[in-house]
C-alpha cells in the first residue's frame, strides 16, 4: 500500500474555523481553536491552544473561552 489511512482525532469544545484543511494522522487536542484556513498536519497535544497558519502551529497557549 502506498499511502495508508490514519485517522483524525478533533477533542471535545473544539471549535474549527472557516476552510480549514486537516490531513490524516492529525490530532486536535480538547478545548482548542483552529484559525480560518489553516493547513493541520500533524498531531498537537497541549490543550487550550489558538492553532492557526499553514502549516498550522501554536500561536497562543492558555487560551479559554467562555460562553
Amino acid at each position: 500500500m502506498v499511502n495508508p489511512s490514519e485517522n483524525i482525532f478533533i477533542g471535545n469544545h473544539t471549535w474549527i474555523g472557516l476552510q480549514c484543511l486537516i490531513l490524516k494522522g492529525t490530532c486536535i487536542p480538547n478545548d482548542c481553536i483552529v484559525g480560518a484556513r489553516s493547513l493541520v498536519t500533524k498531531k498537537f497535544v497541549e490543550p487550550n491552544t489558538l492553532i492557526a497558519g499553514s502549516p498550522a502551529k501554536i500561536i497562543k497557549r492558555d487560551v479559554e473561552w467562555l460562553k
